[in-house]
């Protein structure tokens, strides 16, 4: 079956494929259509979103979490502006500030530390230190305000390191000083502690890839540099999904379901996706495409005729995070009655821990355990039952009490997600000056959107920035 999109008027209107209904998809689409031009999406799953996914079963009374992307940011404008404009409502994290995490449990080396009021204190609430030998400058800061004690010189030399939302950046400069490196090494370079990098693995930003022993430095300064600047987060009140869901339900007529691209085709100065659905094959022709699939995805998909070299590199070396989250539901949130914090980090496999609930209705309540990389992986590798009795076990040392309050629980692992083999896009050492160039250029008449193509990668800010960007760029071409 062939289906062809046809423009309204061939003087103003044009014909567009785009290849995912994820937010990058979603925005792409949405403002070509308010444009007044035809689009056609096509998308594998039965449901629109991809990667902001909220989970609403098991849980009781209503309880939802979220399996992809969580935050929002109070500089993230066009999340907080396309929620205006649908009538989301944006509540609070409170105190999941990733950029601040000041107020937080640590577990590191079998010791508990709640930091609190800029004071560390043990489980009786006594003053303690960390269990490391810091260097004199290191002592009493928290790990994520020791990252910038160390990043902030270069983050603020406006000449060298400009502006990451700047199509021109990074400068040769700044790739030639910190693309070689992990961000490990970087820390090392700046004059860090052995002690004081092991100290620094327990914020988020262990959660991309592998950890900062692979991570790209340039890849981490970029993301310290925007989350330096916020002053507030925020959540979706009705979940992550329901962003995707208010696109959707203005796209319902263009949006496609269950129908996977296995083949792209350009000729003829048109496009084609060929989909190959539960039943038969189908082919869907315009005169442009916006291709927001991840690359971890898009590596399956025939393209002809072949994209250019540096397009088929970054295709196939951009690296996506094995990422699994553990939930587990509780009777009451019996943390907040011990005044604890709603945000944890660890050393241990579970690594980061959200109090998911806290803006929720009800009694109950449900922890998160955040992983990535081997340790997500293992984690992906076991039943559902043991990944529970694995996390509930880990969790009962930093929330004593989780174990009698624990009801049940789900998780979700993005590698084994079929049509998102990962959680989010990252970069290794070197790969801003081999892959950047090529990851958002488009190729003849596809263009190409998603986290990964953005100043944001795994953001919404992110997704919807480079729908935009996509669809703008469609729109100014001949």
């Amino acid at each position: 079956m062939s289906v062809t999109a046809q423009p309204r008027s061939a003087e103003r209107s044009k014909s567009v494929l785009v290849l995912g209904a994820g937010l990058a998809g979603l925005a792409a689409a949405y403002e070509l259509k308010q444009a007044h031009h035809d689009v056609i999406v096509l998308e594998a799953r039965a449901h629109a979103g991809g990667r902001a996914l909220t989970l609403r079963e098991p849980f009781a009374d209503g309880l939802h979490v979220e399996a992809g992307a969580k935050f929002v940011h109070d500089d993230h404008d066009l999340v907080v502006g396309y929620c205006g404009a649908f009538g989301l409502k944006l509540t609070s994290a409170r105190t999941l500030k990733l950029g601040r995490m000041a107020d937080a449990l640590y577990y590191l080396r079998g010791t508990w530390i709640q930091a609190k009021d800029e004071r560390l204190l043990d489980a009786v609430g006594q003053p303690v230190g960390w269990p490391l030998e810091l260097g004199a400058q290191e002592r009493g800061s928290v790990p994520l305000g020791l990252i910038m004690q160390y990043s902030l010189p270069i983050l603020a030399d406006k000449d060298l390191f400009g502006d990451p939302a700047e199509e021109s950046w990074p400068s040769e400069e700044l790739k030639a000083s910190y693309d070689g490196l992990t961000f490990e090494q970087f820390l090392r370079q700046r004059g860090a502690s052995e002690a004081a990098i092991n100290l620094m693995r327990l914020t988020y930003i262990t959660l991309v890839g592998e950890g900062i022993e692979t991570l790209n430095a340039l890849w981490a300064l970029r993301e310290l540099y925007f989350v330096h600047r916020v002053k507030d987060s925020f959540w979706l009140a009705d979940g992550s999904s329901s962003l995707p869901e208010a696109f959707a339900s203005r796209l319902a007529g263009e949006i496609h379901y269950g129908t996977p691209v296995a083949r792209i085709e350009q000729r003829d100065g048109r496009v084609s996706a060929i989909c190959q659905p539960t039943h038969g094959i189908r082919n869907f022709d315009a005169e442009y495409a916006i291709c927001s699939l991840p690359f971890s995805a898009l590596r399956n998909v025939e393209v002809a005729p072949q994209l250019t070299e540096g397009k088929r590199r970054a295709i196939a070396e951009l690296p996506y995070a094995a990422a699994t989250n553990v939930y587990l539901q509780s009777r009451t949130r019996f943390w907040e009655e011990q005044g604890l914090p709603s945000l944890a980090t660890t050393d241990l496999p579970i690594t980061l821990v959200l109090d998911m609930s806290f803006h929720q209705v009800g009694s109950r309540g449900i922890l998160t355990s955040l992983s990535a990389g081997s340790q997500a992986r293992a984690f992906a590798a076991l039943s559902e039952e043991a990944r529970q009795a694995a996390v509930l076990d880990q969790m009962e040392k930093i929330y004593p009490g989780i174990r009698e309050q624990y009801e049940g629980g789900t998780s979700y692992a993005w590698e084994l997600d079929p049509w998102a083999l990962g959680g989010y896009s990252w970069m290794r050492p070197g790969q801003f000056t081999s892959l950047h160039p090529h990851i958002s250029t488009p190729e003849g008449r596809i263009f190409f959107a998603g986290e990964h193509a953005s100043p944001w990668p795994a953001w919404m800010q992110g997704a919807l920035w480079s729908g935009k960007r996509a669809a703008e760029a469609v729109m100014a071409a001949d």
